[in-house]
């Protein structure tokens, strides 16, 4: 039986806690090939500071961020709520800061970005190419669209913050799970 190392104890129940269905979001990025289709559900774009460690984006903690003392450099990204309809599964997609510029700059424009079409590239087309966006007017009425996700409450999930952890304790967190990982007791 594997313990928790934080209290060691494990928890077994026979559902999972109510409200984690929602949480089942992925984090989407653009591939090489580009994609077309992705509806937005959110209202607004959230973004924040990250760090790529650990195999993944993660949030940046400012002062006494260990990705930052070890000099990974921090970049903004976007997130929203996406659907793909013809997939019939949502998402949610990260977005670079230049590819921003243009979610803002129709933000400025409309009440709300929910019911707007993507299609995006990349340029070359490459894993890491630049990331460019082009919005469109969809076939979908803002109504007829499943609800916007909950952005923060499942981003902290994915990072593995707690509703009141700040980023500097999830970092901590992240670490000593690393390093337990790899046989290292500090």
């Amino acid at each position: 039986m594997t313990m928790d190392p934080e209290n060691g104890t494990i928890t077994w129940t026979s559902a999972p806690p109510v409200g984690t269905q929602e949480m089942t979001w992925p984090v989407l990025r653009i591939p090489s090939s580009g994609a077309k289709g992705l509806i937005i559900l959110s209202d607004q774009m959230l973004g924040t500071y990250t760090h790529y460690f650990g195999g993944r984006s993660n949030p940046c903690g400012d002062h006494q961020c260990k990705a930052c003392e070890d000099g990974n450099q921090k970049r903004w990204h976007g997130y929203l709520g996406v659907w793909m309809p013809k997939a019939a599964k949502k998402g949610i997609l990260e977005i670079t800061e230049a590819a921003a510029d243009t979610l803002a700059k129709m933000a400025d424009k409309r009440v709300t970005l929910r019911a707007l079409s993507i299609a995006a590239q990349r340029q070359p087309a490459k894993a890491n190419g630049k990331l460019i966006i082009q919005l469109t007017e969809s076939e979908w009425s803002a109504d007829g669209l499943p609800p916007a996700p909950d952005l923060v409450r499942i981003l902290r999930r994915i990072w593995g913050l707690q509703p009141e952890e700040s980023v500097q304790q999830m970092q901590e967190a992240f670490k000593r799970r690393s390093n337990a990982l790899n046989g290292r007791t500090k």
